[in-house]
């Protein structure tokens, strides 16, 4: 795409944001896997020591 926004004394193309949107969702994506994973294996283990007597109400609602 060839349009140009002035923002500032910059011209930048339309065209590369989606691109570089698109890379910057990718990197966030790798990095913050690691933590996540790190994070749910964590809640799970915090969860399974929940005695089942005190989840059987909310086990038996759905």
């Amino acid at each position: 795409m060839l349009s140009y926004v002035k923002s500032g004394t910059a011209a930048v193309s339309i065209g590369v944001f989606p691109s570089l949107l698109d890379d910057l969702m990718n990197s966030y994506e790798v990095e913050a896997q690691g933590f996540s994973e790190a994070e749910s294996a964590a809640a799970g283990s915090l969860v399974s020591q929940i005695p089942q007597q005190r989840m059987a109400p909310f086990l038996a609602s759905r």
